[in-house]
């Protein structure tokens, strides 16, 4: 994955020189109340202990307009048992919790001396700035160090921290759990934290406590994130494109994971599912590259994962997008009763599926995947990726066809629910291979087919709604008649807006296709002229989002 930033001018200049260290250490959030039973698992009870717990006291510096923060630079004093030290760490290469950086530490004393970092870019950053930093944010947290021996020739240092971080009157726990390796491989780091997540409510994480230091210091709150796009390499095979449009999805799946986990803000329940769901199709449309074994299992896994979260989108979606909006205007006291009862036992529900998402929404499942990802190397080349992609491309299109032919000869809730999943299927197809072609008319491509799948969304929403008032009424007669109210005061709406939404639909998929046609072959060229000019799109591994798009 890019660094960016700064950071990004180390491959060429300091990074070519020796550095004091190079950080890779793996980041696991755990429940505050959990942080003892991670010392009494068996692959740590009898791992002795690095020295006392020790109380660490971090400062943070920067200038005041945090020129550092842009760089990808951080500078922060520590003082422990030990004594004071200072620290300079860069950008790191973080997927799945697993983080890779650069960092010089020296003693501490009472004035920066930078004449040790040997990146030049860095140093140089550093001295210029030197005079204008300041104390932006502090942590302070105890840390419990033990060393556990893997096997000969892996070493693992694991670091129980609890604290928090201060940013002026603002404060936010931590409490994680660091792997840092000594020695082996990446890939050592990622097995072990597996086994430990296996067992213990441990979730990867990318954000470094400079990281959440600054989102304090701005006030920011977390925000949903959703996969971006990324500019493919012009003669990368098929499977590399995969690997890298999956890590993408990796990232939004655990962001929105924690996202869930620490706030109430429903989007993130919704961008969750969404990352999984992307990431299903996307293994759909890389089929015929992909292992057979890795296909089967995650295919299988990744839908039962998005299950986790979709009892509680339903119920938002049913709250939000179906209930509240016959409460607009100005309803009579009869359907003022009938809507409450079914929004009390909406509540109800949502309730129980939120109690219940922390114990499915662990972090194991997010480590197998990236230890698998990482195993799927880079692919052979000769297979050309904008080929592939057209294939891809028609065959997605062929069946949204078929979906609507038959939603139009029989149409009802089931027929225009399995054609909003083939445009679902068609749209991320043209997120993911647009910028083979030409991305303009791909994104608008995508974007038509985006709003006929919301029109058929609106449709399935309410077919689960009542589906799930059937199931919550049981012996209840007054619930049954509220659904029933319910079907009765939306069926005229549903049915028109049926109609319009397949119309829409037909005459989208009459349209040309921006990937086939001497259009699109003018786009592939183009595409590839850019590479080869080491032009770029704009390309983001995440995006925040505010509004709920799927």
């Amino acid at each position: 994955m890019p660094w960016t930033g700064l950071a990004r001018l180390l491959a060429s200049d300091g990074m070519a020189k020796k550095i004091m260290a190079k950080e890779i250490e793996l980041k696991l959030l755990c429940p505050r109340e959990a942080l003892d039973r991670v010392e009494q698992h068996p692959l740590l009870r009898d791992a002795p202990l690095i020295g006392e717990p020790d109380t660490l006291e971090n400062i943070y510096f920067d200038t005041p307009d945090l020129l550092l923060s842009a760089a990808k630079v951080a500078v922060r004093t520590r003082q422990s048992r030990a004594g004071a030290v200072q620290t300079v760490k860069c950008a790191s290469e973080s997927l799945g919790g697993l983080a890779v950086r650069p960092e010089w530490e020296y003693p501490f004393k009472g004035e920066f001396d930078f004449s040790g970092v040997e990146a030049d870019a860095v140093r140089e950053l550093l001295q210029t700035h030197k005079p204008c930093l300041t104390p932006m944010f502090s942590t302070t947290f105890l840390r419990r160090t033990r060393r556990v021996e893997l096997r000969p020739g892996v070493s693992v240092l694991v670091m129980i921290d609890a604290g928090k971080v201060v940013a002026g009157e603002r404060e936010e726990d931590i409490a994680e759990v660091e792997l840092e390796l000594v020695s082996g491989e990446a890939s050592d780091l990622r097995e072990f934290a597996l086994a430990l997540a296996t067992d213990l409510p441990l979730l990867p994480f990318d954000l470094s406590k400079a990281e959440r230091g600054y989102r304090l210091f701005a006030g920011e709150a977390l925000q949903p994130v959703r996969a971006g796009f990324i500019q493919f390499g012009e003669d990368w095979p098929p499977l590399r494109a995969f690997v890298a449009l999956a890590e993408l999805g990796l990232q939004a799946w655990q962001a929105d994971v924690h996202g869930a986990l620490v706030t109430d803000n429903p989007e993130f329940v919704h961008q969750f599912r969404v990352a999984l769901r992307r990431l299903g199709a996307l293994m759909r449309v890389f089929e015929p590259v992909l292992p057979e074994a890795f296909f089967d299992d995650w295919t299988v896994a990744v839908k039962e994962i998005a299950a986790t979260a979709g009892e509680m989108r339903d119920l938002d979606v049913m709250h939000m997008d179906v209930l509240e909006p016959m409460l607009k205007g100005k309803p009579g006291a009869r359907r003022r009763e009938m809507v409450g009862l079914a929004i009390d036992a909406c509540q109800r529900a949502r309730d129980r599926a939120a109690a219940a998402l922390p114990g499915m929404t662990r972090g194991a499942p997010l480590l197998a995947f990236a230890q698998d990802l990482a195993a799927l190397g880079q692919g052979e080349s000769g297979r050309r990726l904008d080929r592939f992609a057209s294939k891809q491309l028609a065959r997605a299109h062929r069946r949204a066809v078929k979906r609507f032919d038959r939603a139009v000869r029989k149409p009802s809730a089931e027929t225009s629910h399995a054609l909003r999943i083939a445009l679902k299927y068609l749209r991320y197809s043209c997120e993911f291979f647009s910028p083979l072609f030409e991305t303009e008319a791909m994104m608008r491509y995508a974007r038509a087919v985006s709003r006929s799948q919301d029109d058929l969304g609106a449709i399935n929403d309410l077919h689960v709604a009542l589906g799930r008032l059937d199931d919550w009424a049981g012996e209840d007669a007054r619930l049954r008649v509220a659904r029933d109210y319910i079907a009765d005061w939306q069926s005229e709406k549903v049915e028109a807006q049926l109609a319009k939404a397949l119309r829409r639909v037909g005459q989208l998929l009459r349209k040309s296709q921006p990937w086939s046609g001497e259009s699109a072959r003018q786009g592939v060229r183009e595409a590839r002229r850019r590479l080869r000019a080491g032009i770029t799109l704009k390309s983001w591994s995440t995006v925040k989002v505010r509004s709920a798009s799927s």
